[in-house]
């Protein structure tokens, strides 16, 4: 027979066991839900003579560039995050988007001024502005 010490022990086995069971669970979402500002979808253009006539393009779901070889790389976006600095009573947005491509992972840091802003800029280029299509020029 078994002892009350030893049925609050096997009790306390369980639910401790139980209790990491569903950690663990919650802790497992393997297809993230990214939401995507709608600021941010469509079709992004700079003049910078590097990539003439090439552009960066944001969907709900993904995101793509076209490249010098006439190619378009496309990525399902896996995650997105966004942060906020103000320095000066200027408000910078952070944008990070989490690709996948063929097992390939990507990760693209740009940046936006305001929440509305038609411009942006990535992280390692900041000297190089991106504009946002109007719906007309699409």
């Amino acid at each position: 027979m078994i002892s009350r010490l030893e049925s609050n022990v096997i009790s306390g086995a369980i639910c401790f066991l139980i209790l990491v069971i569903l950690v663990a669970l919650a802790g497992c979402n393997p297809k993230q839900e990214a939401s995507m500002p709608t600021n941010l979808i469509g079709t992004w253009r700079t003049n910078h003579p590097k990539y003439a006539g090439l552009y960066f393009q944001i969907e709900k779901d993904k995101f793509a560039f076209s490249t010098a070889e006439g190619t378009v790389k496309s990525y399902a976006l896996a995650k997105y995050e966004r942060s906020e600095v103000t320095e000066k009573k200027r408000k910078t947005i952070f944008h990070v988007l989490y690709g996948n491509r063929d097992g390939q992972e990507l990760k693209i840091t740009f940046r936006s001024e305001g929440a509305g802003s038609g411009a942006i800029s990535f992280k390692n280029q900041a000297n190089i502005i991106w504009i946002r299509e109007t719906a007309a020029a699409q």
